[in-house]
Parts: C-alpha cells; structure tokens; sequence
C-alpha cells in the first residue's frame, strides 16, 4: 500500500519536519510507503493520502477521485470553524 502525505509547503519547521519524519516511520514500519509532498500531480497514483493542510477543495477532488483522505474535506472544514466544531460534538 503506498501514500502520499501532503503537507503545507509554506509552513515548515523542525519541529514539524520531525514530526513528518516520525508518521513516515511509523507507516514504513506497517509495511506501507508514505511520500511526503507539498503539491501533488493532477491523478496521483496513490492508496490515500494523509493530508495536513486546509485546503478543503484539494480534498474534495482527491475524494472524488476516489482517493482516502485521512483528514477529509468535511473534517477539515468542521474543524476549522468553531462554531461547526461545536455543533458536532455536542
């Protein structure tokens, strides 16, 4: 099983990159592989992507395409409003 974690290109740390490294491991470490990217290709040839960002419309499409997307379009978005975030877990 292979996947891709994208990742915001323009918010890095080494605080973050650790981080990246370590989730890299620990899927390797279960027998698949993980590519860290900051953009991905129009068709990704990929199983699921873990995806670390905010942009729920890339999400989408990538669920459209019949990707999994930990940390769905739907997920984001709920989390990044208050008040949605809320609503759900109440």
């Amino acid at each position: 099983m292979k996947g891709i974690f994208f990742i915001n290109n323009f918010y890095q740390t080494t605080a973050l990159e650790k981080t990246y490294q370590s989730l890299v491991s620990a899927i390797e470490g279960r027998g698949a592989t993980l590519k860290i990217c900051g953009q991905l290709p129009e068709k990704p040839d990929t199983d699921f992507v873990l995806f670390w960002d905010k942009d729920t419309i890339l999400a989408g499409r990538l669920e459209q395409q019949g990707i999994k997307v930990f940390n769905s379009a739907k997920a984001i978005e709920t989390c990044d409003d208050k008040a949605r975030t809320w609503l759900a877990l109440s």
